[in-house]
């Protein structure tokens, strides 16, 4: 870990934000940023070590969706990954949203003038 905090400092690391959709059509898609104390982002391309160690403790530590109940679909979002206030290792913070989906069948009867009926029975119905 000592080493992954090295890089993370050498490289001016403030945050790193693990973006991911998890379900439906967008199955484990991932993506990560890391950004400065400016909220500008950093150059990954020498953080393949910290992301990978990252990602590794992400999924260790964090609950995702598992598998779909019929309702829940999935969801997306963010992980924050800070390092804590001692300099030793990572505080991580989930911000998702849920993918939902409910079928409900609805029987309801309406009241309509005879004009109308006469139309839906002359244009809608076929004979």
């Amino acid at each position: 870990m000592n080493e992954i905090i090295r890089i993370w400092k050498e490289c001016g690391v403030h945050e790193a934000k693990f973006h991911f959709d998890c379900g439906g059509d967008s199955m484990n898609e991932t993506c990560w940023v890391f950004l400065d104390s400016k909220g500008e982002t950093i150059d990954s391309s020498s953080l393949s070590v910290v992301e990978s160690q990252l990602e590794s403790d992400v999924y260790d530590k964090i609950q995702f969706y598992e598998a779909s109940d019929g309702h829940y679909l999935g969801e997306s979002g963010t992980v924050n990954v800070t390092l804590n206030d001692e300099g030793d290792g990572f505080d991580m913070y989930k911000s998702s949203r849920g993918q939902w989906s409910e079928t409900i069948s609805v029987d309801q009867e309406i009241d309509i003038s005879e004009e109308l009926e006469g139309y839906c029975t002359r244009r809608l119905i076929p004979s």
